[in-house]
């Protein structure tokens, strides 16, 4: 799962070609890691013409059985062990996901349990609308909204009697200082998680009010946001037994702007989420741990808090054994090929792993112009990192964008550049997106999703590729 600052919108490119090849950077297990060739087409498979709207990039999940899901916007996918299309879910292999009244949906999370059944997590998006009496206005934005369909990819009728759920979690409309209330609540769900009793625990935001600057209050749009951790009943209904009837407040206040998050569950089904600070009271970026009740969990770092420097969290990652992954942001070398991003290792009660490469961390280096999207924990206490390297336009405007793989051992080293693993594909016009999502399967393979914008406006695409480790 991926936590991003912000989002870049899709933009078509004229005169653009893309070519998509896999660099292969430090890695993670030994052996020359090369594209997959049991896996759809040499290795990948590529989607090229989805309808756009407002997404938070490419998602990809594992069923219990192997087979990949990948979602983008409003359109999942599901396909076979060996990259083809599984015709026996939905219309051909995919379905389309429509909130009622035809409203966009912003997918930010994508989940299959252990009977198969998909989960798809996200916000029914809202235009700004103008306030009733006594009311303000309700600013753009939306509601949390959940979808989850059977194994064949019809909607689970158990799951809130028809398989959709648009929620606030309970919350009441904010009010400013003034008393003044707005129309209704506004959420954003920003991650979603499922344990193994099959319950689902979802990271979002509320707006809470008016942000209060050094005793000025500022007015609309200058909001600000709460986090909240809330857990689901398998059939969808907020779990009682779970915080304040069903959800528990992270207690940090967050900025509207660009404001992401990560949430997973350990072995032992305790929620761990991240909760990054906003302006104005520039609040820490925290990792908090709740027990299975919903409160803080004080063998947790401080108190059930693992404070971090704000915004020194690029993204994060959980292994099996409950250790966490923080990647650092960029550190930059004006005299080097490469830029340098930290990997701290934390164990399971936030203390430093001081096992981890020197004292705690390690360095990837990775070449300028390189955004990593996702960092992924693999089975040998290892982690990876995927994401974009985009190059320079060249005297025709051809512009290359390519895969990048980094990776470190489990005890935290760098392994050595084993250069190119093959051409992923190409794509006639627009550019590559920097929204990667990647998992390393049940077999220790690594499969890589990204987003690209294509020469139609309204369509963009989305590359699935699977790299294989040569032990």
């Amino acid at each position: 799962m991926s936590f991003r600052w912000g989002q870049k919108p899709h933009a078509a490119t004229a005169a653009l070609v893309v070519a998509l090849s896999m660099l292969t950077f430090p890695l993670a297990a030994e052996g020359k890691v090369h594209l997959d060739s049991t896996f759809g087409r040499g290795g990948k498979v590529t989607v090229s013409s989805v309808q756009a709207q407002e997404s938070s990039g490419a998602r990809v999940a594992e069923g219990p059985d192997g087979r990949l899901v990948l979602g983008v916007g409003s359109s999942v996918r599901r396909y076979l062990v060996n990259g083809s299309l599984d015709r026996d879910f939905g219309s051909n292999g995919q379905i389309t996901v429509a909130p009622p009244g035809g409203a966009p949906f912003s997918l930010s999370g994508l989940a299959v349990d252990t009977q198969g059944r998909v989960l798809i997590a996200g916000t029914t998006l809202r235009p700004a609308k103008e306030p009733q009496a006594d009311h303000l206005p309700v600013p753009s934005g939306g509601r949390a909204t959940l979808f989850r369909y059977l194994s064949d990819g019809t909607p689970d009728p158990s799951f809130d009697g028809d398989g959709f759920l648009e929620t606030d979690f309970g919350l009441n409309a904010p009010v400013d200082p003034s008393g003044r209330q707005f129309e209704e609540p506004v959420t954003r769900l920003t991650d979603v998680a499922i344990d193994s009793q099959g319950r689902i625990a979802v990271l979002f935001r509320a707006l809470v009010g008016y942000r209060n600057c050094g005793g000025e209050v500022r007015s609309y749009p200058n909001l600000t946001d709460r986090s909240y951790v809330a857990r689901l009943t398998e059939g969808g209904t907020l779990d009682p037994s779970f915080g304040e009837g069903g959800r528990a407040s992270t207690s940090v206040d967050v900025g509207v702007q660009g404001v992401m998050g990560w949430i997973d569950t350990n072995s032992e089904d305790q929620p761990l989420f991240l909760s990054v600070g906003g302006y104005c009271t520039f609040a820490p970026t925290a990792l908090g741990k709740l027990d299975q009740e919903g409160n803080l969990d004080t063998s947790f770092g401080g108190g059930g808090w693992r404070r971090i420097p704000n915004r020194n969290v690029a993204d994060i990652a959980m292994d099996s054994l409950g250790r966490l992954f923080l990647l650092g942001v960029r550190e930059s070398a004006a005299s080097s090929r490469y830029d340098s991003m930290r990997v701290r290792r934390l164990l399971a009660n936030g203390r430093l792993d001081r096992r981890f490469g020197r004292r705690g961390q390690a360095s990837l280096q990775l070449p300028k112009r390189s955004e990593i999207a996702d960092l992924i924990a693999d089975n040998n206490s290892g982690v990876w990192a995927v994401g974009t390297l985009t190059g320079s336009r060249d005297r025709t405007g051809v512009r290359s964008s390519s895969f990048v793989l980094a990776g470190l051992s489990g005890a935290g080293r760098v392994r050595p550049a084993l250069g190119r693993a093959g051409v992923v594909t190409r794509f006639q016009g627009g550019e590559l997106a920097d929204s990667s999502d990647g998992l390393v399967d049940r077999q220790g393979r690594v499969v890589v999703a990204d987003e690209f914008t294509a020469a139609d406006p309204t369509t963009f695409g989305v590359a699935l590729a699977r790299y294989a480790v040569r032990r």
